[in-house]
């Protein structure tokens, strides 16, 4: 089909952009000015009879009315063509309709500075349309002006000739190329234009030649064959048939157009490229991470006025009144409990993360810690000879839990995984240390396994401390995913448990074994089915365990996440809502099935699963963090960070800072904005007193805290899950522009002195990873720049003092992504 239709885009702008990936051999002509760039692939474009050959980022550009058509493409090619409306280039640029252009491409080349503006003007306009900030419009509108007023200038050659005349020959061309379109099937003679257009025949060939650059005669074959293409190699039609529906005499006359233009018969050119009626075109067949990825190209080249700005053109005021007296006759307890999760085992063996859990247990003061892989072959716990009884030896689980006791940690172990002399199968999960997840070979060996694991630790630190404890079981059994935790059947796995659990329940009844862990993005209908076999098998798990991340998924779109690992693609349409949905949908299913009075640990809990991801690293975590603690305050019993270190995470770590992995602290020891907004939380008071859109107030004794923070949105590039916004340096494009707060705070407590301690994460302060980008991101650290990370990456801390009748005003700026602690203390706690 021809393309001569043109649609302004839906924001009422003067143009239309698009990107395209399907490809035929038609004529393509548009009355809008066309500036299209190669995203990826290769292509081979027809135009004043002549084939250009464009590879993948070079620019062209076709002005109004211009035929062209792609003679091939290259598969899985992706084209970003921009359509401006010519009305509006006239419009600021009278002289556009006497502008010839010497060139209609841009190769590539980072060295021509007319190509790298080009492209940084067009990364910008794309970049903008996936805003919605108060000046978007504004600069879309500039930045078109732009790509414009640079081709014009560099490649745009002025005829002579009045502005009327150069209308007038506008006008005739698309006369002519409206008559050719529609009667290309008839027969059409120079005679019959010319009669049609009102001038003599002579007059028109001369006309003809000039303006399209070919004669009348062979335009009007290779229009013919172009139409004929789709019939051609998607229908079975005969030839003869095909060539007298467009206009040739005869097959023989159609025949010798055609090779004359393709140079073979179009019998060959059918076998080259037929394709079945329900073949899928490229569009349906190419993964979107790819196409993700095709646009990725584009944003390391957006400029300084785009690139990491979220800051919003106004102030927002928020007004807050905290009477104390009033507040303190309906206060509520703070009973969740703090846990932490540390990744595997076997990494706690490591020095610097024992140092690393120490130095986070003064700070974040977390009761549980979280250890996954606690029968990792690593940590030599089992092994099998032949005709004696198995090895099992505990002592290196031994010195992980002397550690954390000896810190007033409690060990919080996930049953799992298979060691290798117990596995049935070789049956591994996609990490870097390959832990077997199968089936056991002996369920009876599997009980005496655990069996001797309860009796070793209940001999070694006493039953009342075991009862203490909690014990995870598996993780995410349900989700189908390549080299995923589970290769059996639910039922086979509901077995599995069952014989776990009567192997903790034959140790002692009161030991404390949760449900397993089922993911909130296919597990629901696990949960319901496994609460109906406890409850069918006398099963009574001592709480309810469950992973929580706040996004959302495409089941038909995976993200690669290691070579032997892949999940699905994350997307944040609910984000300000999924936690609490999630918990609430769980609750619902334990009351519908007869275990609502059991607690709801979350035992592991980030933005996201993915194990690398630049957002984690970045200031929005604190922010998000401080958000997702108070949201579930009232519905989990406890809830834990996925990682507290990137050293213990189960994929492979790249050689390089900040590199988008989950923990709470970097993999050079650096801490995170995210270890420091929990560091605040870990500050309030047990005493909730009020808590509001965005902020908690406390009570810790004579003291008060108040926690408040600011949020942004994603933008809607990035919520639905294509992250080609962000790349390892510029981590702050894929938010809509959002608002400083100025919180004007009014708090009503007993007169006298006060100070107000201040503590402040935000990009400026607290957040490592924007002090070393102000620093140019060095790729490696000396110790003198380590220690100067080190140490100004903390949080701010600054006081005020007030005197107070009865009322204290504070007025405190809060920036996007920023979190801000005050704590009101009175002067004589402040010097006794």
């Amino acid at each position: 089909m021809m393309n001569i239709g043109y649609l302004r885009n839906n924001l009422g702008l003067p143009f239309e952009q698009k990107i395209i990936d399907h490809f035929s051999p038609e004529l393509q002509i548009t009355p809008a000015f066309n500036v299209s760039f190669v995203l990826c692939g290769t292509l081979d474009i027809h135009y004043n009879n002549r084939t250009r050959h464009l590879n993948e980022h070079d620019f062209y550009f076709f002005p109004p009315f211009e035929s062209h058509f792609v003679v091939t493409a290259e598969e899985g090619a992706h084209v970003l063509s921009l359509l401006i409306d010519y009305t509006f280039i006239k419009q600021y640029c009278p002289d556009a309709v006497r502008l010839s252009l010497k060139r209609r491409h841009v190769s590539q080349n980072d060295n021509d500075p007319v190509y790298c503006r080009l492209r940084e003007e067009l990364a910008s306009i794309v970049f903008q349309s996936m805003k919605n900030d108060t000046c978007n419009r504004l600069k879309q509108l500039s930045t078109i002006a732009d790509i414009i007023s640079v081709i014009f200038e560099n490649f745009g050659l002025l005829q002579s000739g009045s502005v009327d005349n150069a209308s007038y020959t506008q006008d005739r061309v698309i006369e002519i190329l409206n008559y050719i379109n529609d009667n290309y099937m008839h027969k059409i003679s120079v005679d019959h234009m010319a009669g049609h257009l009102g001038i003599h025949p002579q007059y028109f060939s001369a006309f003809f030649k000039k303006h399209f650059h070919v004669n009348f005669v062979d335009y009007l074959a290779t229009f013919r064959i172009n139409r004929s293409i789709t019939r051609l190699t998607n229908t079975e039609d005969s030839i003869l048939d095909i060539a007298i529906d467009h206009g040739f005499n005869n097959h023989k006359t159609y025949s010798t157009a055609f090779r004359k233009q393709y140079d073979m018969s179009p019998t060959q050119f059918r076998k080259i490229h037929q394709q079945p009626e329900d073949a899928p075109s490229a569009a349906l067949t190419m993964d979107k991470t790819e196409k993700n990825n095709v646009l990725s190209y584009l944003w390391s080249y957006l400029g300084s006025s785009t690139n990491n700005s979220l800051q919003g053109t106004a102030k927002v005021v928020q007004n807050l009144h905290l009477d104390i007296p009033k507040l303190s006759k309906s206060p509520r307890r703070n009973t969740q409990k703090k846990f932490l999760a540390a990744g595997c085992a076997y990494s706690c063996l490591r020095s610097e993360v024992q140092a690393q859990i120490k130095e986070a247990k003064r700070d974040l003061g977390f009761d549980y810690l979280k250890l996954r892989d606690i029968f990792s072959d690593n940590l030599f716990v089992y092994y099998e000879r032949e005709n004696m009884p198995p090895l099992i030896n505990w002592q290196s689980l031994d010195t992980i839990f002397d550690f954390l006791l000896s810190l007033d940690i409690k060990p919080f172990p996930e049953i799992g995984f298979m060691p290798r002399d117990l596995a049935s199968k070789k049956q591994y999960a996609g990490w870097q240390f390959h832990p077997n997840v199968s089936f056991p070979k002996s369920l009876d060996r599997w009980i005496h396994f655990i069996e001797d694991f309860l009796r070793h630790l209940i001999d070694r630190y006493g039953l009342q401390e075991i009862r203490s404890w909690y014990f995870d079981f598996w993780t995410a059994p349900d989700l189908d995913i390549k080299n995923g935790y589970w290769y059996e059947s639910q039922e086979k796995f509901f077995l599995f448990y069952k014989s776990t659990y009567e192997a903790f329940a034959k140790v002692d009844p009161e030991l404390r074994l949760g449900t397993p862990n089922f993911s909130t993005i296919t597990g629901y209908a696990w949960y319901e089915a496994f609460f109906q076999f406890c409850y069918a098998n006398h099963i009574f798990p001592a709480y309810v365990s469950i992973h929580l991340y706040d996004c959302t998924i495409s089941d038909q779109i995976k993200v690669f996440l290691t070579p032997g690992m892949d999940a699905f693609l994350p997307s944040y349409e609910r984000i300000s809502t999924k936690a609490q949905e999630d918990l609430k949908k769980l609750h619902q299913i334990m009351n519908r099935n007869g275990f609502r009075t059991l607690d709801v640990i979350v035992t592991e809990w980030n933005l996201n699963f993915l194990p690398k991801d630049f957002i984690l690293d970045t200031c929005y975590m604190a922010p998000y963090i401080i958000q997702s603690l108070i949201r579930t305050l009232d519905s989990a019993y406890g809830i834990a960070y996925s990682a507290l270190s990137d050293i213990s995470r189960e994929f492979f770590a790249e050689s390089i800072l900040f590199q988008g992995s989950p923990g709470l602290i970097e993999y050079h020891g650096l801490k995170k904005a995210a270890y420091n907004a929990m560091q605040l939380f870990n500050t309030l008071g047990d005493t909730i007193l009020s808590t509001g859109e965005n902020y908690i107030f406390t009570q810790k004794g004579s003291q008060y805290q108040l926690l408040i923070y600011n949020l942004p949105e994603f933008d809607g590039m990035y919520a639905q899950g294509d992250p080609s916004g962000m790349d390892y340096r510029s981590r702050y494009n894929i938010y809509e522009k959002t608002d400083d707060i100025t919180v004007k705070l009014v708090v009503t407590l007993p007169g006298g002195a006060y100070y107000v301690k201040k503590q402040e994460v935000n990009r400026q302060y607290g957040s490592a990873f924007d002090l070393w980008a102000g620093i140019d991101y060095p790729e490696r650290l000396n110790q003198e720049i380590t220690a100067y990370l080190v140490e100004n990456s903390k949080p701010r801390i600054s006081y005020q003092s007030y005197s107070s009748n009865g009322t204290l005003m504070v007025e405190e700026l809060i920036p996007a992504l920023g979190v801000l602690l005050l704590e009101f203390i009175n002067a004589r706690d402040l010097n006794a």
